[in-house]
């Protein structure tokens, strides 16, 4: 796994104050990503032990709520595994922190990922430019979705993702994106075209 940055004391990425890793390696390329630079997956720094102090050292400090994984797209397939390993680490070690995903795959492919038991909140769906809206909270255009994934994956039917409510009302834009009119709403708490080929990473 290589990455790009790591965000320290980041308020836009996920709820509270956050660290945030941003990898390297997207098969999404959207239209109008703010981060194409973070596309090719050889670019960035190899993700090695002195970035993972890095990320333990903002993790110890009492007012930092989680990490959020960015990038890039934590869930190619060069940065699967080792997302992962990161994230299971990281409960392990903070269990009373969060841990927000970006990804451009949709919660409906992924919902079977190993790693999926790891996440918190997971912000789904490509960003698409004619989608925009800056009034979002937490996702740049209204097709996404923020999901809490513990609440999802606890309920019956697992595949109708619960809508980590935040602060704004997501409800609407949930429904619509789902074509569902029975989408069970919770709020979430703290504590708990490219040149890649498409679908190249299986869950």
């Amino acid at each position: 796994m290589r990455y790009h940055n790591i965000t320290k004391d980041d308020m836009l990425n996920g709820d509270g104050l956050r660290v945030v890793l941003w990898v390297a390696g997207c098969e999404h390329c959207c239209k109008g990503c703010q981060n194409p630079m973070t596309w090719d997956s050889d670019g960035g720094l190899p993700f090695d032990d002195a970035a993972k102090a890095e990320i333990f050292d903002q993790l110890d400090k009492p007012y930092i709520e989680g990490i959020t994984f960015s990038g890039g797209d934590p869930l190619h397939c060069a940065n699967r595994e080792g997302v992962k390993a990161l994230a299971k680490e990281i409960k392990e070690k903070y269990p009373n922190k969060n841990i927000w995903l970006y990804t451009g795959d949709v919660w409906e492919n992924i919902i079977k990922s190993s790693l999926v038991k790891y996440i918190d909140v997971l912000v789904d769906g490509e960003f698409v430019q004619e989608k925009k809206d800056v009034t979002l909270l937490w996702k740049g255009s209204s097709n996404q979705r923020v999901i809490d994934v513990k609440a999802t994956l606890a309920q019956e039917n697992p595949r109708i993702p619960i809508l980590h409510c935040g602060d704004y009302d997501d409800i609407p834009m949930g429904r619509e994106t789902m074509g569902v009119s029975d989408q069970n709403i919770v709020p979430f708490s703290a504590d708990g075209s490219c040149a890649i080929k498409k679908n190249a990473c299986e869950a």
